[in-house]
């Protein structure tokens, strides 16, 4: 069963796809100045929530409690993404990130087996809808799931930056 927090949780994830319209309307520079500008503030709460507690407890996991927050990764793996690789690399790895990721996570609450389906379906869907390749961002798409949910590095670092990675790679060896 699904509970509110993590619906809450996965709801971050879903308004960070503002990235796109923002990356298309106001460009990679702007994009990049105001994703470091985040991380950097995202640090900065980070430090804060070391010693205070800033945020309710239903907002965070065990681990983050304990550790970093996953945003700090995202604003990180974005900090790196968007000045590095070209646009279309970026509306993957964001597509990846926060749709594939953040539904995946809310249907896996529901039966694990569909969290794949899901991250693969909705990224799959919305690739499309944006007019990526099919063959390249399928591919993308499946390397970068393998990353939902690994513990060795933080699932919102790998999973955009593995997109992005991929896509480009692919996008330079099959054009």
């Amino acid at each position: 069963m699904v509970n509110k927090s993590e619906v809450l949780r996965k709801s971050v994830h879903l308004l960070g796809l503002l990235y796109i319209p923002a990356l298309f309307y106001l460009g990679k520079d702007f994009m990049s100045a105001a994703v470091l500008l985040l991380t950097a503030f995202a640090s900065f709460l980070e430090i804060i929530r070391a010693k205070k507690e800033i945020f309710p407890d239903s907002i965070l996991r065990e681990y983050e409690k304990r550790g970093v927050g996953g945003y700090l990764y995202t604003g990180l793996a974005f900090s790196i993404i968007t000045p590095l690789f070209p646009l279309k690399a970026c509306v993957i790895a964001a597509i990846c990130a926060f749709a594939g990721d953040g539904l995946a996570g809310i249907f896996k609450k529901v039966n694990r087996k569909l969290s794949f389906p899901t991250f693969f379906t909705f990224s799959y869907i919305l690739s499309l809808t944006l007019g990526l390749d099919w063959k390249l961002t399928s591919v993308t798409i499946i390397i970068s799931a393998m990353f939902d949910g690994r513990k060795f590095l933080n699932d919102n670092f790998t999973i955009p930056i593995s997109a992005a990675i991929t896509y480009h790679f692919l996008t330079t060896l099959f054009g």
